[in-house]
């Protein structure tokens, strides 16, 4: 299985038979302020939107905008599956739905593995984070893929479990694990009344306990292998915050981040 980051919680799992996509955000602003950045590159969204694509599979995490692109979901053709966590949230589906994406084709993934494809995925609640957040399980073959997204603070033991549990049953050889390290909302920096410096250390003191909960996730999991990725975006505004920084916040992360890895 090849692996082909194309932008933010996006990637591209690819087999001789077909492409599953994650989380797309490629064309569509988010939370009428973000943008990509860097967009990704033109070879990329060929890769998943042109007539000679395998594409055939696209699973989406969660119904945020930097992980539903609906001007995306809106041009895909008619034989494309979309896989979607099992929630209570009618209103995931229905924004699906509204983008032209025909019911049949929507599949809904819980903790026991489907096969989808040529892909098997499951799809694990933990609970830290939100209701709507889950961590989904990609693997073809003997390759495994955890793919948190934003669920990067240390699994919960029942999560551990279950996944160890997976691993088990598939007979999975090799692990990767990829999380959210990164500033996913506007605090701190558009936020007034904190000085640059107070700015800077917290965006410090957040990335380092992001680095470490993914370590001791892959630790608690015997993976040696974990990819950090998100952040690949940046606030469309007018507001003067980020001009009054002494540094670059997105600079700052990847220096830590290089600190962790090894």
């Amino acid at each position: 299985m090849k692996l082909t980051h194309v932008n933010h919680g996006s990637f591209i799992y690819e087999t001789n038979e077909e492409l599953l996509l994650t989380d797309p955000w490629i064309f569509s602003n988010a939370f009428q302020g973000w943008s990509q950045f860097p967009y990704p590159h033109i070879d990329t969204v060929k890769k998943v939107f042109s007539e000679s694509s395998k594409l055939s599979i696209v699973l989406i995490s969660h119904a945020h905008d930097d992980h539903l692109d609906d001007i995306f979901l809106s041009k895909l053709p008619n034989h494309i599956k979309v896989v979607i966590p099992k929630t209570k949230n009618q209103g995931f589906i229905n924004r699906i739905l509204r983008n032209g994406i025909l019911r049949e084709n929507i599949i809904e993934v819980d903790q026991n593995i489907k096969k989808v494809g040529s892909f098997c995925i499951s799809a694990i609640f933990d609970g830290s984070l939100s209701s709507e957040d889950f961590i989904f399980l990609i693997s073809n073959n003997n390759d495994l893929v955890i793919h948190s997204n934003d669920n990067w603070r240390e699994y919960k033991n029942i999560t551990l479990g279950k996944i160890k549990s997976i691993c088990s049953k598939l007979g999975i050889i090799n692990t990767i694990l990829m999380s959210q390290v990164g500033i996913a909302d506007a605090y701190p920096i558009y936020y007034q009344g904190i000085s640059a410096n107070e700015k800077k250390t917290i965006i410090k003191d957040k990335i380092k306990f992001m680095c470490e909960s993914v370590l001791k996730n892959c630790e608690n999991l015997d993976i040696k292998n974990g990819f950090a990725y998100a952040n690949q975006s940046i606030f469309n505004s007018n507001f003067s915050n980020l001009i009054d920084l002494d540094f670059n916040p997105y600079e700052l992360r990847e220096n830590l981040i290089n600190n962790y890895s090894g």
